[in-house]
């Protein structure tokens, strides 16, 4: 039989976003917005918003009361890179929102370039984010970039507790922003399972996060869960 590992969808409280401690990055870039869900902003003290840049947490804000709307004044670090040195600068900065009233982690939409020289949004005209949402993502991956793979055995798990089953429905796994497996959620007679192949390199020692396409609400949500990778090796099996 099956043993399916329990993937619960973007619950169990607020997640564990720890911006980059002071001097970690030579440069800030200031951002300043809400979160629009549904046509209606986050209103709840307790709301998060994140700056990543490939995966990494560049800064975190809570709302700030401003003539009635909850605003983020977010600080995100990075670099323009050294030419001289050869360091790269900073790319493209990603958001993601918790919104504590349903639980859930929204990947949102739009994302910035880093340019600390051009702050983004004011608190009279703040930058709106919304989640991701439309056609499923282009989740694709090489496997003949990898050396080897592991399997993951997996079903969605809502906040409610019920198990995510609509057609359409796909589960992806990540390093950091890196796609290293994705597979479509379909049904068993042990109920909805996702069978994904991740793929990395013998002996990796990194953490899989997952996302999950919702067709339903046409969006991307986060997972609470986090798997270690074991290329050669297997989660949720039997």
């Amino acid at each position: 039989m099956w043993v399916a590992l329990a993937l619960l969808l973007a619950a169990g409280g607020p997640p564990d976003w720890q911006p980059p401690p002071p001097g970690a990055h030579p440069e800030a870039m200031a951002v300043t917005g809400v979160v629009r869900v549904r046509g209606v902003d986050l209103r709840s003290s307790s709301d998060l918003v994140a700056a990543f840049v490939d995966g990494e947490v560049r800064g975190v804000a809570s709302p700030t009361l401003v003539g009635g709307r909850r605003v983020f004044f977010l600080s995100v670090a990075g670099s323009t890179g050294d030419a001289v040195l050869g360091i790269p600068p900073d790319g493209t900065v990603t958001f993601r929102a918790y919104d504590a009233s349903a639980d859930v982690v929204h990947y949102l939409t739009p994302e910035l370039l880093f340019d600390p020289g051009a702050p983004v949004g004011t608190a009279s005209s703040p930058l709106v984010w919304t989640p991701t949402s439309g056609e499923p993502p282009t989740w694709t991956v090489d496997p003949a970039a990898f050396e080897g793979s592991m399997t993951v055995t997996a079903t969605v798990v809502d906040a409610a507790g019920g198990p995510v089953a609509e057609t359409g429905t796909r589960l992806a796994a990540f390093v950091g922003d890196e796609l290293r497996g994705v597979a479509d959620v379909r049904t068993t007679s042990l109920g909805p399972r996702a069978f994904l192949t991740v793929y990395g390199g013998p002996g990796e020692v990194e953490t899989l996060a997952f996302r999950v396409y919702r067709p339903g609400v046409g969006r991307v949500f986060g997972v609470a869960e986090a798997v270690a990778i074991d290329v050669g090796g297997s989660a949720g099996t039997v």
